[in-house]
């Protein structure tokens, strides 16, 4: 049986899409994060994350990972995003429970700072992405966005980022706002240099609102 010109283009279209998604499913992702370009071959599905910071923005992303550290401590202390009962404990941040880990068999281990010399091991469980996070010469706002933004290309989350951070962006000054009566008997807001920007963010206006804690007062804090 002959088929007429029309619904042969419409079968070749058709097969050309259904590639095409194919191809789209499994193409490779690339990101960089704070050691440089890392490729995927897929979307990692399993994530266990070592870090608070980092699971706030996954949660934020609506990405619930297999496990994270001290999840009773951050349920109480940072509480939302919500972190779900589901998560397994992996014991503390800067000693995270390798053993559990592995036996998880996750496809992505997302860390921070506090495990860069666990680095090594962690890759031998699996691949890494590291997010050193807010460093003394680093501005906090950014490099949250920036984090932000990687775990969403990383995760096939790729819309989420310009979407909330620009809402998040415009919210800050009603943040500030409702955290400026709890300044109102201080003569000046002292702060962190890294969080200088964050403030700015927030509304607070420099010399006048607020002052920078020294160094080695820095020091002594952390």
């Amino acid at each position: 049986m002959c088929l007429s010109r029309p619904f042969s283009r419409v079968m070749c279209f058709l097969m050309l899409f259904f590639i095409s998604s194919l191809n789209i499913a499994h193409a490779e992702i690339t990101i960089t994060d704070s050691r440089g370009e890392q490729t995927f071959a897929e979307s990692p599905k399993r994530v266990v994350v070592l870090n608070w910071d980092l699971l706030e923005q996954l949660l934020a992303l609506e990405i619930t990972p297999l496990a994270a550290p001290n999840v009773i401590g951050y349920q109480q202390w940072v509480v939302r995003p919500t972190a779900p009962d589901s998560i397994e404990e992996i014991g503390t941040r800067s000693e995270p429970n390798l053993e559990k880990i592995a036996a998880l068999h996750p496809d992505v281990i997302i860390a921070a700072s506090p495990q860069q010399d666990l680095l090594p091991i962690l890759e031998s469980i699996a691949p890494v992405v590291y997010l050193s996070n807010f460093g003394k010469q680093e501005d906090a706002a950014p490099v949250a966005i920036k984090h932000f933004k990687t775990l969403a290309h990383c995760l096939v989350k790729k819309h989420w980022p310009s979407r909330n951070c620009n809402k998040w962006i415009r919210d800050l000054p009603n943040y500030g706002s409702n955290l400026k009566p709890n300044f109102l008997e201080m003569n000046s807001l002292k702060t962190p240099l890294k969080n200088f920007q964050m403030l700015l963010l927030c509304g607070f206006q420099p010399r006048t609102q607020f002052s920078f804690i020294p160094k080695t007062q820095q020091l002594s804090m952390s």
